[in-house]
This record gives structure tokens, C-alpha cells and sequence, in this order.
């Protein structure tokens, strides 16, 4: 499992991992620590662009926040736990 990891100011949340030309890249807000929580639920968005591929993950994420919407049409949840993208990732991290 190879990735890139680069501290940034502009993200939602405390990370995101995005597929890259250069493979996964997580990106951690600047001021975060990447503590083991946090590291084993991105590790999971990282095994999941390599399995899926890149446009799987990207549209398995949108169709989970479209999803979202759909079922509470005033919130737009980045942060849906249970969505099946998201689940195994916070599985991982412990929350």
C-alpha cells in the first residue's frame, strides 16, 4: 500500500484521501497530528481507491453524499458513518 501524505489548510474534516496520478494522497489539515486513529481510518480509504479503482471510489462516495440528501434534504452530511464508503473506515478507527 503505497500513498502520499501532505499537510494542507483547505479540506473538510480532518483528512481526505483522494486518488491522484501519483496514487492515493491523504490530505491532513495543517495543524492536525496524524494519530493512529486517524491513520488506520484513511489507511482504509487507501486499500479502497486500490480494490475499487480510482472512478468507483469517486462515484461511490458522490452517490453516498447524493444518497444523503436525498434522505435529509436540509443537511448535506460529509460525515455519514454508515454509508457503506465511510463504515468500514470508522470500523477501523474505532468510532
Amino acid at each position: 500500500m503505497t500513498y502520499r501524505i501532505r499537510k494542507c489548510r483547505w479540506q473538510f474534516g480532518a483528512a481526505i484521501t483522494l486518488p491522484t496520478p501519483w496514487g492515493p494522497t491523504v490530505y491532513v489539515k495543517q495543524r492536525l497530528p496524524l494519530d493512529s486513529a486517524l491513520y488506520k481510518h484513511e489507511a482504509v480509504h487507501v486499500k479502497q481507491i486500490e480494490e475499487w479503482g480510482t472512478w468507483s471510489y469517486l462515484w461511490r462516495h458522490v452517490w453516498a453524499r447524493l444518497r444523503t440528501l436525498r434522505i435529509h434534504p436540509w443537511q448535506f452530511d460529509m460525515y455519514v458513518k454508515d454509508d457503506p464508503v465511510e463504515a468500514p473506515a470508522y470500523a477501523a478507527q474505532g468510532t
